[in-house]
């Protein structure tokens, strides 16, 4: 992850973390409330850059704050390491086809979707947990530091660098992003994968959010309009992307969900705030009245692919 700067929430005035513009604009009406565990906000104000399209949080943090929030995490998600998400098969593809003596970055690095496989390449690692970070190293994967900033990459050059949910972590993408880019070998890409805002289920939930507010250190989120600034922000690089399940699809799952969602459009005038978003209404959380979970057959993530033109 790369280091952040402090941005006072009561400031009158904020700036877009990725393009610096000054037009933006508030998404609700209302804080929303997110646990923090004591070290990040508790709560949060969501904005949209009117340039970029990119949302963005007020509750930034420092590195400081950063390292303590994510070394809290590790007995928490230890239980959840090994599960794999089903975009990583897309991963996995692109990893094996990588050439005997390929550079691999990957930030987040503990994944067991490479921690025995992939013998023919070099892996290096970003991970700001201690634990992790030692997990990895016993994985075969060399972390070069915390943060993914000039100090801790230094002059290593890659043939493929991989954000797994990282980018929503970075307070200033495009900045990040285009210092990855220069650490990138001539054939080389870099992929992110990240939360998608444009899915049905985040139209839906209005201005409250719960799957951001679900995890406090995420405090940017993309969408297509951001990568399109992107295609004309980043010179001499072609930028694909496609919306990708983060679990397998189950039909009947699905369509049990999807008549819940139906259900909870139309009652407590949810049809509204999607048709009518800029109304600003209460906000809520969609979830299912029965098992009181979010309807996951509705969350797409983000497969983004970043390649140098070779001409």
């Amino acid at each position: 992850m790369a280091e952040s700067k402090n941005i006072n929430k009561n400031s009158l005035q904020l700036n877009c973390p990725a393009c610096g513009r000054e037009e933006i604009h508030l998404l609700h009406s209302r804080r929303v409330k997110q646990n923090g565990k004591g070290i990040l906000a508790s709560d949060y104000n969501l904005y949209a850059c009117c340039s970029c399209h990119l949302w963005f949080k007020d509750s930034m943090y420092d590195s400081l704050a950063n390292y303590k929030y994510a070394n809290s995490e590790y007995e928490e998600s230890k239980s959840t390491i090994i599960k794999r998400a089903h975009y990583q098969k897309a991963i996995n593809k692109i990893v094996s086809r990588l050439s005997k003596g390929a550079t691999l970055l990957f930030a987040a690095c503990v994944h067991e979707s490479i921690k025995n496989s992939s013998t023919h390449i070099h892996k290096f690692g970003i991970e700001v947990n201690e634990k992790k970070a030692v997990l990895a190293e016993q994985n075969g994967i060399h972390i070069l530091g915390p943060y993914l900033n000039k100090q801790h990459l230094g002059e290593y050059k890659f043939d493929l660098i991989v954000l797994d949910e990282i980018v929503e972590k970075i307070p200033n993408p495009f900045d990040t992003i285009k210092t990855l880019l220069r650490h990138l070998r001539p054939n080389g890409q870099l992929i992110i994968i990240c939360s998608s805002t444009d899915g049905l289920e985040i139209k839906a939930e209005g201005a409250a959010y719960t799957l951001f507010s679900s995890h406090a250190d995420d405090i940017v989120f993309i969408n297509k309009g951001f990568i399109q600034w992107l295609c004309n922000s980043l010179i001499g690089y072609t930028i694909t992307f496609k919306r990708i399940r983060k679990t397998p699809f189950n039909f009947l799952k699905f369509t049990n969900e999807q008549w819940k969602l139906i259900k909870s459009l139309f009652s407590n005038n949810n049809m509204l705030k999607i048709i009518f978003p800029s109304n600003k209404a209460n906000t809520f959380t969609l979830q299912s009245r029965e098992n009181n979970t979010h309807y996951t057959q509705f969350k797409d993530h983000l497969f983004i692919r970043i390649k140098k033109n070779i001409s």
